[in-house]
């Protein structure tokens, strides 16, 4: 139903909505409350105006619809209806425009309908994610939408949920407007809008206030004069219902209006410390600044109307349909081919097959019905026949899969297809026996045909899933070839070695499976939709279509990490996070990306459970083992594994027979149990939990520069010396929750951040090069996870007679004159800030606990710090035996208070604030909690690391204190846990002076940190990515902005230098080819792209001379490489350059003031100023390898074009800058088409100068060709790939030197050169 599908929905937009959003965070003014949420910014334009009014109200709207929906229409293109905020279900604030501006949205309300809109113009309108009310109708509930008339017939029925469900929905008492049933708000967004309200007020010093309650739900003229908080309906006498008395008004109020305000449910301020702690932009200035340039202006404009008529389904793929629950039965038909007749064999397929056929069987909860086709069996027409037969027997509320592993391939597409790319991708069936490849190929077009058909007969939930590829291009990938070759790598694909194209020959009508139903002659002139729909499905594939699916060493890495994937949650996730975890896998070892497809209701069907399976069941599913000690369940505490878990065993050789179960000890990754029965000890039997919450932790993965074959022996490491405790996950939301921490690597190091705040290390990076330094990351995740177990600890049951606080925790601050001051925990949260102190800020702390119960209790206070320490000794012995109403205060041995001083890097790194957490356990009877106890993990590097001449890489291999096999369980009888978060304000945030930037921003260690917190990468005039200019929410100290506002041109370049200079100090220490490079913005593009050396740092080491902006003229000037090639005794030189000569600055004055009418080539647009440039090019060129060569005779130099860059259309995308686009705009080539085929010329002219070079120095110099690679996709901006882009060109490189590498002679300079400096 509608209800169970929000919180998908919601996470699909974050996914689609990722590169416009920009989180930011607003301290509300006077309060220790910070505003947390995301800046969307789409590429639609003019729905608000930037206009400024004197702000006097704010009005609380109901979207009527969901997220997705309702955030497309509030910033339709043109329209000037919206409002600035949108409060998502989850309580996640999203801002569309600056508070101060302006839009439609009371449409024909009192005051504004007549009067150039204004009461828009003088209220700021927040909008809460809700469907508004709700229609009873046979059990159920149903949106407003529901059976809307189309075409004169009743529409689609959208059910919200059912009556019996009660969380979804609030029944009123008194109908409000004729109606009694609405869809409830969800307590996050209830507290997210107190947050709101709260910053909002102060900002624009509007009374906290709302009208009374007589007059709340009424359309009053007393809306006009009155300043504070209104709804809709005071505005609106009809036709609206919102914010009526179906709303939580009473919460709102007394949050509102309290004296102070601290979250609970969505935690804003905390998680924003302990989760979430990703900045962004931190001033309304800030925010402002995004929007500069927005061109709608309210004079002469058209009153602004509300959005009445609003309709989620205008926003929405398809019509509605209702998944049918499932009924547990699989129809599974699973595919495979190791043994190609004609083809190249493969060693893995059967393999796969084999896992696959096992954990349908043995780890997940459904009747499975599989047949197994290998080999020789897998003809096309078997495949056919088996979709008919075996599929074919599943009925409406089943669950069909199909799943192939073996090659895949392309075929030309005839016109009639349509295809963007003119071909079909195919699987390629057993090829015996077969005489041309249409008799041993099965198209998408005949796959489309039969799952078509499959689901018009059974209406069954259908899944395919592909382990191959269909690639028609063998040079992708090869980086991935280069990184494993030590091992058995097998790219599952095949092509046409006889044809340029590499797919194979285009088949005739009546070779189609379908060409008997489905004539040629009637599809003329008809789109495909037409003649050949689609069956409702959901598709995975191991890779897009431009990348390489991949075995190694007989295993597919695809089917391996789907079903990792799906052992690591137990099977119950929906398509869409499956497929972000898997990606995460890939991404970041094999740099395969899996493709999800869905045909049919997108929303639902993403964001269905896999096979079908209910997300919301809430059964995990776990194996049971019979050991020395008995029976053991792999599951435990990590788990959310207690004593009150219910478990089913199902017996191994008799899936109908079951018994129950009782957990005897929980474990950290284990548990041992009591089994109601005799099973077989020498069997594994599938177990099932009930109701489990896991305390796993979510880890992003982000390899930017690791070798691929090295992070994935690193993965497995995490993966299985871990104690199961990581599952992997995007950074975006996922059901709710984003990854936790992200893992990146990067110059050499592993560096762990939250998530989305890739700039603020939570620990000290980590040396992965030198010996033992993965040893050392997996044991520092070990030691992450040990403190997020003992943080999560808890007891799900209360003990019977236990209250739920015995513990009374008085927190106070004492000041230095010795005074205190109670500080309130009511919230569970207390909140500090420091008073300076010698060149820091310190202060004290009295945290005083009393038994409040009428007995004896056992207490321990563990105190979890910001650097992952537990630690135990704030009582003078642990656990304490606290007598009722007695008290003691927690301090060390001798100590009346907790000093508290900033850590040096919340200070550095710009932390808004940092959090501390004291958990009480408490106990009637005694208990060990030494267990329990962590050190520090080290801190990332400060300054004071540099003055202590710090040396990298010195520190211990943490060894955590609870996971080692022997350890007895964490057991406690009749106990508890309190917990109490202690808030440290950081009164330096987004403050800093002259001199500490400075010294970051020189500090190696620290730079790139610096960079990204402090500063924003920002284009030249040129649309190079040159110069880092300081955020505009930084603080400098009067008088020293000007000295430090802007850094000069090269500092960009400069941080990232450092940053490639470390790393190759790093990777010359192996035994890696050791390159030079000189290049361009192709070779470096600081920090935010990865580009061309960023991809090949992954296999080789390189010391780059590379700078963004820089020119083939400066190379040849500077000659920064030549020494540096015989001092590291390189054998390749790369060069990137020629592009900034032809095409930065220069390219303005290559353009005539009027076409040459003689020439009807794209020629005809430039003047001699172009050619002479291309000659010099040519000369430098020429000029360079010349040099090298006759210096270095065994050097073997790579040169490369450029892809044909493609001017922004100004026309299509106003409000974007061109910087090529600009130069032609000013000689009135105004026509984007011309625009485009101007600079293709361009760069064809300048390939063929470098492939005449090239040409002269065969066996030396290779020339690269990289046209026609990069997709209009695959364009970070006009000028520049994006990281996958540059991955394509990358690969065109590793081709190449790992083609020479076999015959590179020993470096060698000539001895008339030797002697020279």
């Amino acid at each position: 139903m509608r209800y169970d599908s929000l919180p998908q929905i919601e996470a699909r937009f974050k996914s689609e909505a990722a590169p416009f959003l920009t989180p930011f965070s607003l301290q509300v003014p006077n309060e220790q409350l910070i505003l947390t949420g995301q800046l969307y910014k789409p590429d639609s334009s003019n729905y608000f105006y930037p206009d400024t009014h004197t702000k006097e109200r704010i009005v609380l709207h109901f979207t009527a619809g969901n997220l997705r929906s309702d955030m497309q229409s509030l910033t339709t293109q043109g329209r000037h209806v919206s409002v600035p905020f949108v409060i998502a279900r989850d309580g996640t604030i999203y801002q569309l425009f600056p508070s101060g501006n302006w839009s439609g949205h009371l449409g024909a309300g009192l005051g504004n309908q007549g009067t150039n809109n204004a009461q828009d113009k003088v209220t700021i309108g927040i909008e809460l994610s809700n469907y508004a009310y709700l229609v009873p109708r046979d059990g159920n509930l149903e949106t407003i939408y529901s059976r809307a008339p189309q075409n004169g017939k009743p529409g689609p029925i959208d059910e919200y949920c059912s009556l019996s469900n009660t969380d979804a929905y609030l029944k009123i008492d008194t109908p409000f407007r004729e109606q009694s049933y609405y869809a409830s708000y969800t307590p996050e967004q209830i507290e997210s809008t107190i947050i709101l309200l709260r910053y909002l007020t102060a900002k624009y010093n509007i009374p906290r206030q709302f009208l009374s309650e007589d007059k709340r739900y009424l359309t009053t003229d007393d809306v006009l004069t009155f300043k504070g908080i209104v709804s809709h309906i005071n505005y609106r006498p009809s036709g609206k219902w919102d914010i009526g008395p179906a709303f939580d008004w009473e919460t709102v109020i007394r949050g509102v209006t309290a004296t102070a305000f601290t979250p609970v449910g969505t935690a804003r301020s905390l998680n924003f410390a302990a989760r979430e702690l990703s900045i962004g932009l931190t001033t309304e200035g800030g925010i402002a600044a995004q929007f500069v340039g927005e061109s709608s202006t309210e004079e002469g404009a058209p009153e602004a109307t509300d959005n009445e008529g609003y309709n989620p389904f205008d926003f929405e793929e398809g019509t509605a349909k209702e998944i049918t629950p499932s009924s547990g039965k699989v129809y599974a038909l699973l595919a495979g081919i190791n043994e190609y007749d004609q083809v190249r064999k493969l060693s893995g397929c059967l393999h796969d097959l084999q896992q696959v056929e096992d954990y349908l069987k043995n780890r997940t909860v459904f009747d499975c019905n599989i047949k197994k086709i290998t080999d020789s069996e897998v003809t096309r027409a078997n495949v056919v026949k088996a979709f008919e037969e075996h599929l074919g027997q599943a009925k409406k509320e089943d669950t069909v899969l199909f799943y192939f592993s073996g090659h895949g391939t392309q075929e030309d597409a005839a016109p009639t297809w349509d295809e963007t790319d003119g071909k079909l991708e195919c699987i390629v069936c057993y090829d015996g026996g077969t005489s041309k490849a249409a008799e041993f190929l099965l198209t998408d077009k005949e796959l489309r045909y039969m799952i078509a058909k499959l689901y018009n007969k059974t209406e069954a939930h259908i899944v395919v899933i592909f382990d191959c590829c269909h690639s028609g291009d063998n040079t992708r990938g090869q980086l991935i070839n280069a990184a494993f070759s030590k091992d058995k790598v097998i790219k599952r694909m095949i092509y046409d070695n006889t044809r340029y194209s590499g797919a194979f020959p285009q088949r005739e009508w009546n070779e189609f499976v379908f060409c008997n139903e489905i004539k040629e002659s009637d599809v003329k002139d008809k789109k495909t939709d037409e003649f050949l729909p689609e069956g409702i499905h959901i598709q995975m594939a191991a890779c897009e279509s431009n990348q390489s699916a991949v075995e190694v060493n007989g295993e597919g890495v695809f089917t391996k990490k789907l079903l990792g994937a799906l052992d690591a949650c137990t099977g119950n996730v929906s398509y869409n996070d499956l497929s972000s975890r898997i990606r995460q896998y890939l991404r970041f070892s094999f740099e395969q990306t899996p493709r999800i497809y869905v045909s049919g209701d997108t929303d639902r069907l993403l964001y269905t459970g896999f096979l079908n399976r209910s997300i919301t069941d809430n059964i995990t599913i776990a194996e049971a083992t019979y050991g020395k000690n008995g029976w053991q369940l792999n599951i435990g505490a990590i788990h959310g594994v207690d004593k009150n878990t219910k478990l089913t065993i199902v017996n191994a050789a008799n899936a109908s027979q079951k018994w129950t179960a009782s957990i005897d000890s929980v474990f950290i990754d284990y548990s041992g149990i009591t089994i109601d029965g005799t099973p077989d000890q020498a069997k594994a039997h599938k177990a099932f939990a009930e109701g489990l919450m896991s305390g796993k932790i979510l880890l992003e993965l982000n390899n930017s520069n690791g070798n691929p074959a090295e992070m994935a022996e690193l993965l497995d490491a995490i993966e299985h010396k871990t104690g199961g405790q990581f599952e992997f996950q995007s950074g975006t939301t996922e059901n709710g929750r984003s990854a936790d921490y992200t893992l990146h690597i990067r110059s050499g190091e592993a560096v762990i951040t939250r998530a989305n705040d890739p700039y603020r290390p939570v620990v000290r990076p980590l040396d992965l090069t030198k010996e033992k330094g993965d040893v050392e990351l997996v044991e520092t995740l070990k030691h992450i996870s040990q403190w997020h177990f003992i943080k999560q600890l808890q007891n799900s049951t209360i003990p019977e007679g236990f209250p739920e606080k015995p513990i009374q925790i008085d927190v106070a601050r004492i000041f230095p004159d010795g005074s205190k001051k109670k500080i309130n925990t009511d919230m569970g949260t207390a909140t500090f800030d420091f008073e300076p102190g010698q060149g820091l800020w310190e202060g004290a702390m009295e945290i005083k606990l009393t038994n409040t119960t009428q007995q004896s209790v056992y207490v321990a206070a563990v105190y979890l710090g910001i650097q992952f320490s537990s630690y135990l000794e704030y009582l003078p012995q642990y656990p304490w035996l606290l007598e009722p109403g007695k008290e003691l205060i927690l301090a060390r041995k001798g100590k009346d208070r907790i000093i508290i001083r900033q850590d040096d890097f919340v200070r550095e790194y710009n932390w808004p604030l940092s959090m501390e957490t004291l958990k009480l356990i408490v106990s009637t009877d005694e208990f060990n909690v030494k267990a329990l106890s962590l050190g520090s993990l080290p801190a990332p590097y400060v300054l004071a690391d540099r003055e202590k001449g710090l040396v990298r890489g010195n520190r211990e291999v943490p060894r955590g204190a609870v996971m080692e096999e022997e350890d007895v369980p964490a057991e406690f009888k009749g106990w508890i846990t309190q917990t109490l978060y202690l808030v440290f304000n950081n009164p330096d945030f987004n403050n800093i002076d002259r001199k500490m930037l400075q010294d970051l921003m020189e500090y190696d260690e620290t730079a790139y940190y610096a960079a990204g917190l402090y500063y924003d990468l920002v284009t030249d005039e040129n649309g190079q990515p040159t110069r880092l200019k300081l955020k505009p929410e930084i603080k400098v100290p009067e008088g020293e902005k000007g000295l430090w506002g802007d850094v000069v041109l090269w500092a960009a370049n400069a941080i990232e230098s450092r940053q490639r200079r470390r790393l190759y100090k790093r990777l010359r220490e192996t035994d890696r080819l050791r390159i030079v490079a000189e290049g361009d913005s192709w070779f470096q593009y600081p920090i935010r792209v990865l580009d061309t050396i960023d991809h090949l740092y992954k296999l080789y080491a390189i010391r780059s001379f590379a700078e963004a902006g820089d020119t083939l003229e400066n190379y040849m000037k500077q000659k920064e490489y030549l020494n540096p090639i015989r001092d590291e005794e390189a054998q390749i030189f790369l060069v990137s350059g020629g592009g900034n000569d032809i095409l930065g600055e220069q390219f303005q004055y290559s353009l005539r003031d009027t076409p040459a009418e003689d020439d009807t080539t794209p020629a005809r647009y430039l003047n001699k100023t172009f050619f002479d440039k291309l000659d010099k090019l040519e000369t430098w060129y020429t000029d360079m390898f010349t040099e090298l060569h006759n210096r270095y005779p065994n050097l073997r130099m790579l040169v490369h074009s450029y892809d044909y860059i493609i001017p922004v259309d100004t026309d299509l995308f106003p409000r974007r800058t061109s910087w090529l686009g600009k130069y032609m705009i000013r000689k009135n080539i105004h026509q984007q088409t011309v625009r485009e085929s101007l600079i293709r010329f361009m760069v064809d002219e300048f390939n063929k100068r470098l492939e005449k070079v090239a040409a002269a120095f065969p066996g030396v110099v290779y020339y690269i060709n990289v046209r026609e690679i990069v997709d209009r996709g695959s364009w970070y901006d006009e000028i520049h790939p994006t990281d996958a882009g540059f991955k394509l060109v990358a690969d065109k490189f590793v081709n190449v030197i790992e083609t020479l590498k076999a015959d590179l002679k020993p470096f060698a300079e000539a001895p008339a050169m030797s002697a020279q400096p």
